[in-house]
């Protein structure tokens, strides 16, 4: 598991700032959090406003906006955004300190094959032994050497001897409880290992399970006058100097890398900036469009986008709207292989509807 931090900056009497390792970290302590930097504990935001990649703790592609009076979770990440958190829960006593132990707790139980191996360890193992004796004295009554009778017991030992019977269960268990550690997938005991063979239906939590977990730009669509790829490569052009997850789905889906002058970030709205001999806006659609009419086609977009949960920003050009970019959570290659072959093993699917988060604007 990762996205524990090694430092952190805390502040000190005076209005000074001081770093120290993350494990000093004390309750009430107040600490500041800076974009790209990781959050080394539970606590309440103070002041400040950012976008939170919740992805490592909830799976949640999408960041979530967090404002003064907001929880935040250690480990997770700050993407735009200065704030000051106050801490509540440090250490061990954190979220995701919780969800290591929660492995650590599953590697240490002993499963029901595990104590059934064990027992059938515990009467095999004396037989074992009791043969082995009984083959080195019938070498020897048969008038053998005493080198031939020890190696005839050995050999019974190292064959008959269940030792892979006492280990294999357990170390089954602990490779199976770390790998799906690795993977997003925490047991809480190996009881949910041993159910799976009654499994008879698999509901899907959406989001990082039948999704990358990672946002990608799902369609652009442009006004009239202008060309998709047009609208993509302006706006991608000013969210090259933004950390949100939104920006950086449209720079990737971006071919073209145009220099930008003058850029802005206003926290909650949007980025702006002079690409060329235009001034770009990219963001959150009533703001781009508030000094702007927007075309019939601009909006039938963003309402279809948002009508499949995705995050739509409008794109405005000399304070014109010219396009609608829609980033979604993009459904993984192995998706629909994986749901299939549930299906020719006679399992019944479905989605969880409840764990789907509304669209939210940028």
């Amino acid at each position: 598991m990762s996205g524990t931090a090694k430092n952190v900056t805390i502040l000190v009497p005076g209005g000074g700032e001081m770093v120290i390792p993350a494990d000093e970290l004390k309750e009430q302590q107040r600490f500041v959090v800076r974009p790209g930097e990781t959050i080394a504990a539970d606590g309440l935001v103070v002041d400040g406003t950012a976008s939170i990649d919740m992805s490592a703790m909830t799976g949640e592609a999408k960041p979530v906006r967090v404002h003064p009076g907001a929880s935040v979770i250690g480990g997770t990440v700050a993407c735009d955004g200065r704030l000051i958190i106050e801490a509540a829960a440090v250490g061990a006593d954190t979220q995701f300190a919780g969800m290591v132990r929660l492995v650590e707790e599953a590697q240490a139980q002993k499963a029901d094959a595990q104590r059934l191996a064990d027992r059938i360890a515990g009467v095999f193992v004396p037989v074992v032994f009791v043969i082995a004796l009984l083959t080195a004295a019938g070498w020897v009554l048969s008038g053998a050497g005493a080198d031939h009778s020890f190696s005839a017991a050995l050999a019974v030992l190292v064959i008959a001897c269940p030792c892979a019977l006492g280990l294999a269960t357990p170390t089954a268990m602990m490779v199976a409880s770390g790998r799906g550690a690795q993977l997003g997938i925490f047991l809480k005991g190996y009881r949910a290992l041993e159910t799976i063979r009654a499994v008879d239906t698999v509901v899907f939590d959406k989001t990082g399970t039948l999704t990358t977990g990672h946002l990608a730009v799902t369609a652009v669509v442009a006004a009239e006058g202008w060309e998709p790829g047009e609208v993509l490569g302006l706006g991608a052009a000013v969210e090259a100097a933004s950390e949100h997850a939104v920006a950086t789905a449209i720079v990737m889906a971006a071919d073209d890398r145009r220099p930008v002058a003058d850029f802005s970030a206003v926290a909650g709205r949007g980025v702006t900036g002079t690409v060329g001999e235009h001034r770009v806006a990219v963001g959150r659609p009533s703001w781009v469009s508030r000094r702007s009419s927007v075309p019939l086609v601009i909006e039938r977009a963003r309402r279809a986008g948002e009508s499949r949960s995705e995050t739509v920003v409008f794109v405005s050009i000399d304070d014109v709207v010219c396009g609608a970019i829609a980033v979604a959570d993009a459904v993984k290659d192995s998706a629909a292989d994986a749901v299939s072959a549930l299906h020719r093993r006679g399992l019944r699917t479905g989605c969880s509807r409840a764990t789907t988060p509304p669209p939210r604007e940028r």
